[in-house]
């Protein structure tokens, strides 16, 4: 595991600037300021749990706006894949891009061991002032319910999230996660990519 710890409730959160996958750069506390925020790292445009997660929050993106909240994802991908994958999967949020690894290591969740180094999979939520209200530090195969999310949201008494960070995954998580993979093939993220070259 990472050295840095993950900011923890009532942490304020690292601010930072990253492009978007239009290359448009993007500083969280202006995000914030607009409206409080989930935060979602996510391993990359390869990843089949990472492309269920996104499918997921897409899904029920209107009950997330409609509470008032903003949502970006992270991962160490170039803009112009995020660019890729946002119109594959029809995304309605931003995907913002990492590719220093400066902000999955400020986080404390930088997996340098893992293809040059990706993010561990973490859910933030974040209000005006970046302040943590809620934290799910997840593993590869499970993250954190996005029905628990909401709930957070809907200001409702949920579990600790390191009991749900435990659990493994259900029959319909592999199904979804193997549709995905035979729907958007398997990717790496070292894929040659004429539009990233």
């Amino acid at each position: 595991m990472p050295s840095t710890p993950a900011p923890d409730v009532g942490d304020v959160a690292p601010d930072f600037v990253l492009p978007d996958s239009s290359g448009a750069p993007r500083r969280l506390a202006v995000l914030c300021a607009e409206r409080p925020h989930v935060v979602v790292f996510y391993r990359g445009h390869w990843c089949p749990f990472c492309l269920r997660q996104l499918g997921q929050y897409r899904e029920r993106w209107g009950e997330l706006d409609a509470l008032g909240f903003g949502l970006v994802a992270i991962s160490v991908d170039e803009p112009q894949r995020s660019s890729a994958l946002a119109a594959q999967l029809e995304l309605p949020f931003r995907l913002l891009c990492d590719a220093r690894r400066e902000v999955v290591s400020a986080y404390g969740i930088l997996n340098a061991g893992e293809k040059g180094g990706i993010a561990y999979p973490a859910t933030f939520v974040l209000d005006r002032d970046r302040t943590v209200r809620f934290r799910s530090l997840d593993r590869t195969a499970s993250r954190a319910d996005l029905d628990v999310v909401l709930a957070f949201l809907r200001g409702e008494a949920v579990p600790d999230a390191p009991a749900r960070a435990g659990l493994l995954p259900s029959l319909g998580d592999w199904t979804r996660t193997f549709g995905n993979a035979l729907r958007f093939g398997l990717r790496s993220p070292n894929d040659d990519c004429a539009e990233c070259a």
